[in-house]
């Protein structure tokens, strides 16, 4: 069955509690979200079954990056001219292939310096400075 979590905010913090039945079994769910700023936020979500324990399934902060908007416009100009030196008649091919020696030299230089970025968030697990991944509990087996 389909629920729909209910939501409450305090202040900077969002929580949103659901409940669902398996059979005889009620699981809960809570995901809780605080702003930590404009570009940051924490997170934790947790179940808890059968009226047990809360069970911290994941959480971790996500911090918006700095993006990179000069290299990428730098390197659509250095694209857009490398497919007009391909275009027309009569391709001077040696001119081409040193063409693309520079720009190739260009492209590892705005690798070498700027920091990829194709999204706009960056997920950190706690404890940690850098990084990408969750932090998931354990699982306990039916028998433990």
């Amino acid at each position: 069955m389909i629920t729909v979590p209910q939501g409450t905010i305090n202040d900077r913090t969002w929580t949103f509690l659901d409940e669902t039945r398996a059979g005889p079994a009620t699981m809960k769910t809570r995901y809780t979200l605080t702003e930590l700023s404009a570009d940051s936020y924490s997170f934790k979500w947790e179940m808890q079954p059968d009226g047990s324990a809360w069970n911290t399934v994941a959480e971790g902060k996500l911090t918006r990056t700095e993006s990179r908007p000069a290299g990428n416009a730098r390197l659509r100009e250095m694209f857009e001219a490398d497919q007009n030196a391909r275009t027309g008649g009569n391709i001077d091919w040696s001119v081409v292939s040193r063409q693309d020696k520079q720009r190739r030299g260009e492209v590892l230089t705005i690798m070498e310096h700027t920091a990829p970025s194709s999204g706009s968030l960056r997920a950190t697990p706690p404890g940690s400075s850098t990084g990408s991944t969750n932090r998931r509990s354990p699982t306990r087996s039916a028998s433990a």
